[in-house]
């Protein structure tokens, strides 16, 4: 197993069972995300609720952004949050009405999408 390598110039050295050995430099550019996000990372409680929910999630250290959209996709809340592990924060929907909300936590390509009740 290798150890989490950062960008950068690395040599490999291989050595067969005969004892030949070869060497190759590599050049190391880390792709993609960090982290995926699932839905076990992320909660909403309570749900349904009055319109005051807790969010509460453990994601990798990245720029969020927080939104919640009504059910025809008009997103009524935005927030961006710079996370790193455990996060919490409070939202009061309680004024936009009773109805069936999504709630989006997205970075860095990947996104979670939770169904949210307000009554």
């Amino acid at each position: 197993q290798l150890p989490m390598l950062t960008q950068g110039r690395y040599s490999i050295e291989a050595t067969n069972d005969n004892g030949c050995s070869n060497l190759a430099s590599v050049v190391f550019i880390p792709t993609g995300i960090s982290g995926v996000l699932s839905e076990q990372d992320i909660s909403i409680y309570p749900n349904p609720s009055n319109g005051n929910i807790q969010v509460a999630c453990n994601l990798p250290e990245a720029d969020y952004t927080i939104s919640v959209s009504n059910i025809i996709g008009k997103v009524i809340y935005t927030q961006k949050a710079h996370i790193a592990g455990p996060y919490n924060t409070n939202l009061n929907l309680s004024a936009f009405g009773a109805g069936v909300y999504l709630l989006s936590i997205k970075g860095e390509g990947s996104q979670v999408v939770k169904k949210l009740v307000v009554y």
